[in-house]
């Protein structure tokens, strides 16, 4: 599904993040190496998915001001019909809204 004119990035299957990983590692602690591979590599997966999330943010972003453009919208045809804007403000602002 394209949005906007780019594909949208696919979380990876992501292995068990860290706790898990790390308990099978830790059943044989003797296995310094093994325990550092796997504890390594569980930070990786997490930079990765932190990471994605990120990119995520910007999307979020843009479909914050477009509704807030759509809000505008509203707002001033509503006081174009002679609607008390102020009024309808007040009670949005007490539910947190603006």
């Amino acid at each position: 599904m394209k949005t906007y004119g780019e594909e949208p990035r696919k979380v990876v299957d992501l292995p068990f993040i860290e706790a898990l990983s790390l308990a099978r590692a830790l059943e044989d602690p003797s296995n310094v190496e093994f325990v550092f591979r796997v504890a390594m590599e569980t930070e990786l997966v997490a930079k990765k998915l932190y990471e994605h999330l990120a990119e995520a943010k910007g999307l979020y972003e843009f479909l914050a001001d477009f509704e807030w453009v759509h809000y505008q919208r509203l707002r001033g045809e509503a006081g174009l019909m002679g609607i008390d804007v102020g009024k309808i403000e007040e009670e949005i602002r007490k539910k947190g809204f603006l």
